[in-house]
Parts: structure tokens; C-alpha cells; sequence
């Protein structure tokens, strides 16, 4: 019996690539610009969730404070 390399699998196409690696070199760019605008959408959720936060507490704390 053939005795297994360790290996990871691509994470877009599911081939094996070398341990380390996260994918394979024809979706290397692919994957970083995934990435990329991941961060970008979560970045984007916490701005936008402190923002409705801050107004959502002033308005509550607004009669409190008159």
C-alpha cells in the first residue's frame, strides 16, 4: 500500500497541495481576493454595528439627560 504525503486540500478546488499551503497556485489570486473582501464585509458589519449602537443609546439616553 502507497504511503500517503502529508497534504492540505485547496480551499477552492479541493486538491491536494503541500502542507502550509492553502491553495494551490492556479488559486492563489482567487482566494486572496475572497480574502479580501471578507475582511472588507466584516470590517464594514462593526463599523456599522458601533454606529447603529452610539445612536441607538444617545436616543435612549437623551431624555435621561434633558
Amino acid at each position: 500500500m502507497a504511503e500517503l504525503l502529508n497534504h492540505q486540500h485547496c480551499r477552492v478546488c479541493d486538491r491536494a497541495v503541500p502542507m502550509g499551503s492553502v491553495t494551490c497556485d492556479e488559486h492563489a489570486a482567487e482566494y486572496a481576493a475572497v480574502q479580501k473582501k471578507r475582511k472588507r464585509t466584516v470590517m464594514l458589519f462593526y463599523v456599522g454595528s458601533a454606529v447603529l449602537l452610539v445612536v441607538l443609546v444617545t436616543q435612549v439616553l437623551a431624555p435621561v439627560l434633558k
